[in-house]
C-alpha cells in the first residue's frame, strides 16, 4: 500500500484531471439525455458522478492520515477547518453556479483542491507541518 504523503499528489492530479474532463465534456454530452425518462437520467447521473465522488471522498481521509504521520495535534484543526470550509464552499458554489454557470463552479472547486494538494505536498516535503501554539481562552493562565 502506498504511503498517504506519496498518494496525495496523484490524488490531487486525478481530481483536477477528472474535473477538467467533466467541465469540457458534460455540457455537450448531457444534452443528449434530455428526452429520456427521468429515472434513466438519474441512473446515468449517478454512474457519471461516481468517479469524481470517489476521488473527492478520498481527499479528506488521505489528509488525515498524513497529519497522523506528522503531528496528530493538527487533526482537530483539520476537522474544524473542514467544517468551516464546507459551509463557505457550498454557499460559494451556489453563488458561482448561479452567476457564471456550473462549469465555472466546477473549475473553481477543482482549482481549490489543486491549491490544497499543492500546499499539503510542499508542507510534507519540506517537513513544515507544525502544530499551532495552544490557544488560551479568557480566564486561562
Amino acid at each position: 500500500m502506498q504511503e498517504p504523503s506519496a498518494a496525495a499528489p496523484w490524488l490531487g492530479a486525478a481530481i483536477v484531471g477528472v474535473s477538467l474532463v467533466y467541465a469540457a465534456g458534460l455540457p455537450l454530452w448531457s444534452h443528449g439525455f434530455s428526452p429520456w425518462r427521468p429515472c434513466v437520467r438519474v441512473v446515468i447521473t449517478v454512474l457519471v458522478l461516481a468517479p469524481i465522488a470517489l476521488l473527492l471522498g478520498m481527499a479528506y481521509p488521505v489528509g488525515i492520515r498524513i497529519l497522523r504521520e506528522h503531528d496528530e495535534s493538527l487533526i482537530p484543526w483539520a476537522w474544524g477547518l473542514n467544517g468551516a470550509t464546507s459551509v463557505v464552499a457550498s454557499v460559494s458554489a451556489v453563488f458561482v453556479g448561479a452567476q457564471a454557470g456550473f462549469t465555472w463552479a466546477l473549475l473553481l472547486g477543482s482549482a481549490t483542491y489543486a491549491l490544497g494538494f499543492l500546499v499539503l505536498t510542499l508542507a510534507v516535503s519540506t517537513r513544515r507541518i507544525a502544530a499551532p501554539e495552544r490557544m488560551r481562552f479568557a480566564g486561562e493562565r
